[in-house]
């Protein structure tokens, strides 16, 4: 692209609690309900979060040699990257382990598309897998500037995948098929004052399509954001 993307504009219709011990990695909806991964080892979890208040109605550690990533949920079924360990987990609704499948990049960001999985590992690529992880295509993400990198957490919505970009401030919003970036959402105003570590960073994106919101939040962050984005690049 010879043009630099659209920004988007936002504003924040709501907040709520979340917790602060949480190193989010994946946020998700599955009807009205939010589930989250967690990273770090031993003490990464996938999650059922009760929106309102912030607590954790149940979760699901991993063992303590695996650093939890992204997650996503297709058909019923949730799926859960790890970083380095080539790992995802597909998890029934009720939390148990249904199976394990091997992947050769690292695991970072993951969503899905109908019943593609799309992911993302820390470079400027989207891969797309079919539930049952067997690689179909991949796509490399580019804006003005050149390659787009550190694409993280993930979220599929109106046709995009919405990606964090490690350690910025900044949502990039991707066409799946040309790897073009046509929006940028920029995050400053939000960020929550006193984050103490360099990695409290911007991470978790979610989309609720009943209310045409987005749910912003970070790394051990106090608060989950609902952003209603008024201008959105088609």
């Amino acid at each position: 692209p010879t043009t630099p993307p659209l920004t988007l504009q936002y504003s924040v219709v709501k907040s709520y609690p979340h917790q602060t011990s949480s190193f989010t990695q994946g946020l998700e909806f599955h009807g009205k309900t939010l589930y989250e991964s967690t990273g770090l080892h031993k003490e990464s979890n996938v999650m059922q979060v009760d929106l309102e208040t912030g607590s954790i109605r149940k979760s699901v550690p991993l063992a303590e040699q695996y650093f939890g990533e992204g997650i996503t949920i297709i058909n019923d079924k949730i799926y859960q990257l790890t970083w380095l360990s080539g790992v995802c987990f597909r998890y029934s609704m009720d939390f148990k382990l249904e199976k394990m499948f091997p992947y050769h990049t690292q695991g970072w960001g993951l969503t899905h598309r109908d019943t593609t999985l799309i992911m993302s590992d820390g470079t400027n690529k989207l891969y797309f897998y079919t539930p049952g992880f067997k690689l179909k295509s991949e796509v490399a993400v580019y804006d003005n500037n050149g390659p787009v990198n550190r694409l993280n957490e993930l979220e599929y919505a109106n046709g995009y995948v919405f990606a964090n970009v490690w350690q910025t401030n900044r949502i990039v919003q991707i066409d799946p098929a040309s790897g073009i970036v046509v929006g940028v959402m920029h995050m400053d105003p939000i960020l929550p004052p006193g984050t103490s570590k360099e990695d409290d960073v911007l991470n978790g994106i979610a989309y609720q399509p009943q209310e045409k919101a987005f749910y912003i939040t970070g790394k051990r962050w106090p608060t989950l954001y609902k952003l209603n984005v008024s201008q959105i690049a088609l």
